[in-house]
């Protein structure tokens, strides 16, 4: 069964996995955000800016996920990067992700979140 759900912890094995996800998919691999770091960065509350990671996962697999932040001062978020692993294309999983990340940025924001500033990179051809 798939679930969504947003990682808390830095031990989590789903960073690890992501992190995996994240080579198979991305075009630029040495350009992502290594797993070590998102570790760091998962959980730490500061008051200018959170870091959240929202996996989807199946039978202990993740298969999508996206990595993003709340800026507090202009009540916006940054998507890092949001991937779906080309087998589990086509199910609404990029969708589901999406939402998910809207609503931790509402929490987040205690209320609305004013948007979300989206970088999108797709290329024609990924090998």
């Amino acid at each position: 069964m798939l679930e969504v759900r947003q990682v808390t912890s830095p031990l989590d094995p789903a960073i690890g996995k992501f992190g995996q996800l994240q080579r198979r998919v991305y075009f630029e691999p040495d350009m992502l955000i290594p797993p070590g770091v998102i570790r760091a960065m998962v959980g730490v509350p500061l008051a200018a800016r959170g870091n959240f990671l929202v996996v989807a996962e199946e039978g202990g697999e993740v298969l999508g996920g996206t990595l993003f932040h709340y800026m507090a001062r202009p009540n916006t978020g940054f998507s890092s990067f949001m991937g779906v692993a080309p087998e589990a294309r086509g199910r609404g999983l990029a969708r589901r992700l999406h939402e998910a990340r809207f609503a931790v940025l509402d929490a987040a924001a205690k209320g609305r979140v004013n948007g979300v500033f989206i970088d999108v990179v797709a290329p024609e051809r990924m090998s």
